[in-house]
């Protein structure tokens, strides 16, 4: 068996295929994080002028698995675990009184991506092809000079979750809104 893992951008047929199967195997309504709008206008938020990636990988020459990257806009607090969705991020600004108002100025802007739709053929599980997915994955964020990776993952997909924190993926709290937050485990890597 030879894995291959490929860049997906002129493959968008192949990778509707695995999300396709992927969301038929979550059995999950995803419209909560707009998948049909995703799904038709791929590579959209995966493209390389985006900022994102987008692979799938291949088993010989059988479609065996996928995963997407994206650029988000959240801060992380390292202080305490939480993040925040808007720039009330106080930890890395300075304040400043000009004529009497407080100015926040940001002394770094985080720069951080979400792993998205990591999926592996039930056909293809137990020959670490997720593992080399999530390889290639962290491997371009660092080279991308991003400092976070963000993801979310059912609680029940065991396996997933220990893959993530054997990368170093260490749990936080919600980074959105998700209807089934209970049944989720949201995770993050510092990547410098």
């Amino acid at each position: 068996m030879v894995v291959k893992i490929v860049e997906a951008y002129e493959k968008v047929e192949e990778v509707k295929i695995l999300f396709k199967e992927y969301v038929e195997w979550l059995n999950i309504d995803l419209s909560f994080q707009n998948f049909s709008e995703e799904f038709n206008s791929l590579p959209g938020k995966y493209s390389l002028e985006k900022d994102g990636r987008l692979y799938i990988a291949y088993s010989d020459d059988s479609l065996a698995g996928c995963v997407g990257l994206r650029k988000i806009d959240i801060k992380i607090n390292n202080n305490n675990n939480n993040n925040s969705l808007n720039n009330d991020n106080k930890e890395n600004s300075n304040n400043n009184e000009v004529d009497g108002a407080s100015i926040i100025i940001e002394k770094e802007q985080q720069k951080i991506c979400e792993m998205k739709r990591l999926f592996v053929k039930s056909e293809f599980r137990g020959l670490k092809i997720g593992k080399l997915l999530v390889e290639r994955l962290i491997s371009d964020a660092k080279e991308q000079n991003y400092d976070y990776m963000v993801l979310d993952t059912l609680k029940t997909l065991t396996t997933a979750i220990s893959i993530y924190k054997s990368f170093g993926f260490v749990e936080f709290d919600p980074y959105y809104y998700n209807p089934n937050a209970d049944d989720v485990t949201f995770l993050k890597l510092k990547l410098k």
